[in-house]
């Protein structure tokens, strides 16, 4: 894969990023194409990659014992999808999908986990 150019990603996030934290996270981050209703982080499950959205919007849902669901967030071209591990948390209990599709970069737990330390 080609080195991304933090001029040419559309992410806010990643563009607002100093230049050696931009390039650390995305020296192995993967181009990817986001379907509607494809899932970005799973309610109470470990992710292998955060997605940093490109195009497209998602969700975030927060579940009830009851099993009703409300939505409690968007993530689109501002932010990332799995923020949690950032925080070092291993999960959340809110799920993640795409409302709207789109792109995104995922990249590995393991690298951002290894700035923050």
């Amino acid at each position: 894969m080609s080195a991304l150019e933090q001029g040419n990603v559309r992410n806010l996030l990643l563009k607002a990023l100093p230049a050696d934290a931009f390039d650390l996270l995305t020296a192995d981050a993967e181009t990817v194409h986001l379907p509607t209703r494809h899932v970005l982080v799973e309610s109470d499950q470990p992710n292998a990659h955060i997605c940093f959205i490109e195009e497209g919007l998602a969700s975030m849902v927060a579940t009830s014992a009851e099993d009703e669901a409300g939505e409690v967030g968007h993530v689109g071209d501002e932010g990332m999808a799995g923020a949690h591990v950032v925080l070092k948390t291993a999960t959340t209990p809110n799920r993640t999908f795409l409302q709207v599709a789109g792109s995104g970069l995922l990249v590995a737990v393991e690298t951002p986990q290894a700035g923050v330390s």
